[in-house]
């Protein structure tokens, strides 16, 4: 913009310096420097005309572009990266609020309300697109906060006035003053769902998202003489798909619950958030690739089973060998390990693991630098067992992998929570709420990956 602006002065002052020297021969002969003068101003004003053309062209093919997109950026500025100039910029971060408090304070929600829930309508309301991601700030129970800029905070403190948000209970006063809201209530304890915070994550505005997976790689870069023949890194590639797919749960309230907003609140940012967050993680590990499925990374061919690497010691090797063990596969294979996807369960196993004296050996293998194993961050995730039915003990794996070159998340669109009515829920006093987001998951290195399992189904 700051181009386009300063190519439009230079072009007003060209039409000025141009129009008075028109002026000041208009009937009369021209003095030849004077009208070289005007005919090299008449070309540089077409140049820059051009060039504010093209410039025009595109910032009106990237706006329709971004109007196409289903999914907001899902991040501000940060204040300290604004200009100094003593004005708040429009998108400067103002706080943090909750997803529920987000759906409550909204627009579409209010409307709702105030209609009295859709009393006699059948009517799905879209409220509010929580920002869910690596970068995400969270609160202290470890859910996601949505940003708020200053016209958006003043809306919600508006909302905060209102009768209904006055029987929520709140921090004291002026709640918007701390830049997070310190108090959010849940109904389910929150598990850690660590996968979004290292795998890769980007955004599509596709149905599909086309790419190319590295399948294997064959010989090396070696000492070459004068004459003779270089060795060639072979490397092959094929061309995958991986379609958007939709996570979605609903949950049915009673019209009292959607008037008694601090439960309902909690409703959405506990049940809802979780069980679709939760269910994010089973598909990106273990999804089928059938519609409506993800291509889970523990299905495609390529990855690494640590217990067939020829180095696995089953009766002496621990899960704290394991690990090391993996974490060596997907060196060998080319890639940085940066994470280990465990289940709780496993978790518990190495955290307990004793030696022959009796004493812990955690605090032996482990840098002591939070949830870290062998120097590389550990997840506990839910989503490490699989949720297969008709089995007595469902899968269990233990993932160790190059999250940010081996994968992608791909967000299509991001949790949405809408409320309204279905079949017979009008003479029932009953509502639905449903949470959804639709994302794509590209696999583009199977070989970042080396698995164990820990359990297995019988």
């Amino acid at each position: 913009m700051e181009n386009l602006a300063q190519r439009q002065q230079d072009l007003d002052r060209i039409l000025d310096e141009a129009s008075a020297l028109q002026a000041k021969y208009e009937g009369k002969k021209w003095d030849p420097k004077d009208r070289e003068k005007f005919e090299g101003l008449c070309a540089e004003g077409n140049e820059i005309q051009l060039a504010i053309k093209a410039e025009q062209d595109f910032k009106a093919l990237d706006d329709a572009a971004r109007r196409g997109r289903e999914v907001i950026n899902p991040s501000l500025p940060s204040s300290r990266n604004q200009p100094g100039n003593g004005k708040a910029a429009q998108g400067e971060i103002a706080g943090y609020i909750s997803l529920g408090d987000a759906v409550l304070a909204s627009e579409a929600f209010q409307k709702f309300a105030k209609d009295g829930y859709a009393r006699g309508h059948v009517a799905v309301v879209s409220l509010a697109t929580a920002i869910i991601g690596k970068n995400v700030v969270r609160g202290p129970r470890d859910e996601p906060l949505v940003a708020l800029s200053r016209d958006t905070r003043k809306a919600y403190q508006d909302f905060l006035e209102t009768k209904e948000a006055k029987a929520v209970p709140t921090v004291g006063a002026g709640i918007l003053e701390p830049d997070r809201i310190a108090r959010i209530p849940q109904v389910t304890a929150d598990q850690r769902l660590r996968i979004r915070d290292v795998i890769s994550t980007g955004q599509t505005g596709a149905s599909a998202v086309e790419y190319v997976r590295e399948e294997s790689t064959s010989g090396s870069a070696a000492a070459t003489a004068h004459g003779v023949e270089k060795p060639e890194l072979g490397v092959v590639y094929s061309l995958q798909s991986a379609p958007v797919r939709t996570i979605a749960g609903w949950m049915p309230v009673q019209n009292q619950q959607l008037e008694d907003w601090a439960q309902l609140r909690s409703l959405i940012d506990g049940r809802l958030r979780y069980s679709v967050s939760r269910t994010e993680e089973q598909e990106i590990l273990y999804g089928s690739g059938a519609p409506p499925h993800l291509e889970g990374i523990l299905t495609v061919a390529g990855t690494t089973d640590i217990a067939a690497d020829g180095r696995y010691a089953p009766l002496t090797d621990t899960l704290i060998d394991v690990v090391r063990r993996g974490i060596t596969d997907v060196f060998v294979a080319g890639y940085e390990p940066n994470a280990v996807v465990l289940h709780p369960f496993d978790w518990e196993t190495i955290l307990l693991e004793k030696g022959t004296d009796q004493r812990y050996v955690w605090a032996v293998v482990t840098d002591n630098n939070g949830s870290r194993i062998w120097g590389v961050r550990a997840v506990e995730s839910v989503g490490a067992q699989s949720r297969a039915t008709g089995v007595d003990i469902p899968r269990r794996e233990l993932i160790v992998g190059d999250w940010q070159m081996g994968a992608q998340l791909l967000d299509r669109m991001d949790l949405t929570v809408q409320v309204g009515l279905v079949d017979r829920q009008f003479v029932e006093n009953m509502r639905t709420i449903l949470a959804e987001e639709r994302l794509a998951l590209a696999i583009y290195a199977p070989a970042a990956f080396a698995h164990f399992t820990t359990q297995d189904e019988s």
